[in-house]
C-alpha cells in the first residue's frame, strides 16, 4: 500500500488521484480533515490538510493511506497520552519516548502492552466463577426444573443445570483480545512488534471469546488483589482502541486506522493534568447541563471549591492554530460561566499565546497557551490559574 505523508495543519497536494482521495476522505466522515478543491486561477490542485487528526488512515483499495505527522514532537504526544489515559504507573523503556514517527508511537503503545500482557500470561490469565446453564447427564449445581421438564416433554433425558464455572473467558480478558485484534490489523509497527501482537493474539484466542468493545469499556472496571495488574493493561487498551476506532472483527489486514484525535486528547489531558496540579481544588471533566430537552451542553472543565463544591471557574480547550481567541470562543465560555455563576473563565490553546484578560458581562475571560511542543514550560501556567482561584 502506498502512503501519502502529511503534517498536521499544513496543506498537501493530492496529485493525480486527488479527486478520488478527496471523495474517499469525505465519504469516511472522519473528523479533523479538510479538503480544498482545485483552484485553476491560482494553479492549485486538490489539497488536503489535517486540523487535529494525526496517525495512519487507510482510505480503501487502490488509494494511498494517509500518514499524518503531528505538529508537536512524538515525545510530547507520548507525554499527553501518558497523562490523559492515566498511564503514569507504566515504566517506559529508556529512549522509547524519543520515537520520531507515528510508527514509533505504535511501537511505544503496543510494545508496552505486549510486555504487560505477556507477563500476565506467564502467570496465568485472571479467572473467576460465572453463572452458567447447560444440559448435563448428571446433576451439577442447581436443577433448572422448568427447563428440564420442557426438554423431557420433547424426549430429552438430560438435566438442565445452573452452576458456577471457573473460567478465563471474562470481559477483563476479552478487552485485551479485542485490542490485539484491532492492533494486528494496523499497517504500522516494526516486524518484532507486529510479531509479538500476533503471538499474544493466538495465545488468548484459545481461551477467550473475541468480542467487540468500545474504548470506554476499559474504564470504571473493578480491580482487586487477583487482577490489580490489569489496571495498566486496560489503560493501554483504552488508548489503543481509541486510536483504532470502532469496527467489527472482520475486514482485511492493514485496513484499521491508528489515529489520535488531538482536540479530544488535549481536552482529556487538560482535565487529568489540572486535577493533579490544582489539588485540593476539585476538577470536574465534561460537566453536562441542559436548558431544555433539545438544548444540552458540555463544559470541558469545571473547577469547584473543595469545601462547598461551588463552581469557581470554567475552562474550555481550543485546539486551534491561533494566537488570539475568536469572538465565538469568548461568547461560549462567558455563557458557560454565567450559567454556573462563575466570575472567571479560561480559554486554553495548544501553543504559546499572549496571556490576556477581558471582561464581558461580569465574567473575566483569561486566555492561556500550553505549548505542547515544550513540556518543560507547562508548570509555568499553573500559578496564574491558582491566583485566579484563590481570589474567587
Amino acid at each position: 500500500m502506498t502512503v501519502l505523508d502529511l503534517t498536521e495543519w499544513s496543506w498537501a497536494p493530492l496529485g493525480e488521484d486527488g479527486a478520488a482521495i478527496a471523495a474517499a476522505v469525505r465519504a469516511s466522515q472522519v473528523r479533523g480533515l479538510e479538503v480544498a478543491p482545485p483552484d485553476p486561477l491560482a494553479g492549485e490542485p486538490w489539497r488536503l490538510r489535517s486540523t487535529g487528526l494525526v496517525g495512519y488512515l487507510p482510505l480503501g483499495a487502490g488509494l494511498p493511506a494517509l500518514r499524518i505527522a503531528p505538529k508537536v514532537p512524538i515525545a510530547s504526544l507520548v507525554m499527553l497520552l501518558d497523562r490523559a489515559y492515566d498511564l503514569g504507573s507504566l515504566r517506559w523503556q529508556p529512549g522509547v519516548t524519543a520515537a520520531a514517527t507515528i510508527e514509533g508511537l505504535y511501537d511505544v503503545l503496543l510494545g508496552r502492552l505486549c510486555e504487560l500482557v505477556g507477563a500476565r500470561l506467564r502467570r496465568g490469565l485472571y479467572r473467576a466463577y460465572v453463572e452458567t446453564q447447560d444440559e448435563l447427564a448428571m446433576l451439577r449445581g442447581r436443577l433448572a426444573v422448568p427447563e428440564t421438564l420442557g426438554r423431557a416433554a420433547r424426549g430429552s433425558v438430560r438435566l438442565v443445570c445452573d452452576f458456577e464455572e471457573l473460567t478465563e473467558d471474562l470481559d477483563d480478558n476479552r478487552l485485551i483480545l479485542w485490542t490485539l485484534e484491532r492492533a494486528r490489523r494496523v499497517g504500522l509497527g516494526r516486524p518484532s512488534t507486529r510479531a509479538a501482537v500476533r503471538a499474544l493474539h493466538r495465545s488468548l484466542s484459545g481461551a477467550v471469546t473475541l468480542t467487540s468493545f468500545a474504548g470506554a469499556a476499559c474504564e470504571g472496571r473493578a480491580y482487586h488483589r487477583l487482577n490489580a495488574d490489569y489496571r495498566p493493561i486496560h489503560a493501554l487498551c483504552r488508548a489503543v482502541l481509541d486510536a483504532c476506532g470502532e469496527a467489527t472483527a472482520g475486514g482485511p489486514a492493514d485496513a484499521v486506522p491508528f489515529t489520535v484525535d488531538m482536540p479530544r486528547l488535549f481536552e482529556r489531558f487538560a482535565a487529568r493534568w489540572l486535577a493533579a496540579e490544582l489539588a485540593p481544588w476539585r476538577v470536574e471533566a465534561q460537566h453536562r447541563f441542559s436548558l431544555d430537552a433539545d438544548l444540552s451542553y458540555s463544559i470541558d472543565v469545571v473547577v469547584r471549591d473543595p469545601n462547598t463544591r461551588r463552581a469557581v471557574a470554567v475552562l474550555d480547550t481550543k485546539y486551534k492554530d491561533a494566537v488570539r481567541p475568536a469572538p465565538a470562543d469568548v461568547q461560549q465560555v462567558v455563557f458557560y460561566a454565567t450559567v454556573l455563576g462563575c466570575a472567571d473563565a479560561w480559554l486554553w490553546y495548544p501553543r504559546a499565546v499572549p496571556h490576556r484578560t477581558v471582561t464581558a458581562g461580569g465574567v473575566r475571560v483569561h486566555t492561556c497557551g500550553l505549548d505542547l511542543a515544550r513540556p518543560a514550560t507547562w508548570p509555568a501556567v499553573i500559578p496564574a490559574l491558582a491566583r485566579t482561584l484563590a481570589a474567587a
